[in-house]
Formats: structure tokens, C-alpha cells, sequence
């Protein structure tokens, strides 16, 4: 059965994730089925992290199955799980990777980002880097803040020099700096 699948991903592998970076139940930081209520139904996010003295979530957490192929819905639910509990960060674990997910608050439109997709595997400097933010002692918003604000700041510059504007502005300065004839 595919609950049941995510179900033991959420009790078993996720849940002792969030354990180990110091999120527990018995410290008041983790919270299970955490209900996001709307107009006239509830939801509930698989997980909420909360910090001390605040009294909503600091980050939301939805799983899916492992195996599972990442939806567009997928992602829309979180971020409406985030919007609707006025939450910053929110994370998507995918089975074999995670994605991170930021709303800047402090924006007209209130957009939303992905901050970065981090695959499991052994020794992944990406994933080293985010258990230092996540780790509850070591935890402040400050420090989630610039992690995300640096890794969207990265994201869309990489996005730039990607596209065709990027790639021609690159050519001008190859071109301007060989003191080649341009054709």
C-alpha cells in the first residue's frame, strides 16, 4: 500500500532525521500531523519544527513516498501550508532528496523560492552545510535566512548566465577582451 509507505518513511526515516539534528517531540520543537486549518477543512503537514517563543511553525515538512515522482501539487501543497501559517521556510522530502523551500515575506508579492534540491549520498557538502543551519542547538532564523537568502542569490545567477542573455554577455566579454576581430 503507498500510505503505508509514506507512513513508515514519515514514523521511521524522517521523523529520526529531524531526531538526530536535535527536533523532538520531548523538546516541544517537532510536532507530527501538524493541522494547518483552512476556511472550513484541516489539513495536516506531516511535520512542524518551532522554535521558543513562537507560535508558528519556524519550518513545515511534507514527505512523499519514496520512489515517488515529484509533482507540481507537491509542491504547491507545501507552499500553502507555509503561506497559510505565515512560514518562512518549508522543506519537501522526495525520498532520495530533499528540497528546500523559502517565502520572502518581506517582498510585495510575498514569492516564493526554491532554495535547493540536496540528493542523499555519502559525503555531500550541500547536505553538511544545511544540518550546520538545521541543527536545533546551533538554530537561529538569522542564520536560515542567510542560508536561503545566499542559495537564491546563487540559484539566480547561475540562471542568468544560463540563459541566452547570459551566454551573449559572456561572448562580448571574450570577444572585447581577446582584442579579436568580432567576427
Amino acid at each position: 500500500n503507498k500510505n503505508n509507505l509514506e507512513r513508515v518513511f514519515e514514523k521511521g526515516i524522517a521523523k529520526d532525521f529531524f531526531s538526530v539534528l536535535g527536533w523532538t517531540v520531548l523538546t516541544k520543537g517537532l510536532v507530527e500531523q501538524y493541522p494547518v486549518k483552512f476556511a472550513t477543512v484541516t489539513h495536516k503537514a506531516d511535520f512542524a519544527l518551532f522554535i521558543s517563543g513562537k507560535d508558528a511553525p519556524e519550518i513545515i515538512i511534507e514527505l512523499k513516498r519514496p520512489a515517488k515522482k515529484k509533482e507540481d501539487k507537491d509542491t504547491d501543497q507545501l507552499i500553502d501550508y507555509m503561506r497559510h501559517e505565515s512560514c518562512s521556510y518549508g522543506i519537501l522530502l522526495l525520498g532520495d532528496k530533499l528540497e528546500i523551500y523559502y517565502i520572502d515575506y518581506s517582498t510585495p508579492k510575498h514569492e516564493s523560492s526554491l532554495v535547493e534540491t540536496i540528493k542523499y549520498r555519502h559525503n555531500n557538502d550541500a547536505a553538511r552545510q544545511l544540518m550546520e543551519v538545521l541543527n536545533r542547538d546551533e538554530y537561529t532564523p538569522l542564520k536560515m535566512q542567510e542560508y536561503c537568502h545566499k542559495r537564491v542569490k546563487i540559484n539566480k545567477s547561475v540562471e542568468y548566465w544560463c540563459s541566452e542573455g547570459g551566454k551573449a554577455e559572456i561572448m562580448d566579454m571574450i570577444v572585447k577582451r581577446s582584442k579579436l576581430p568580432d567576427h
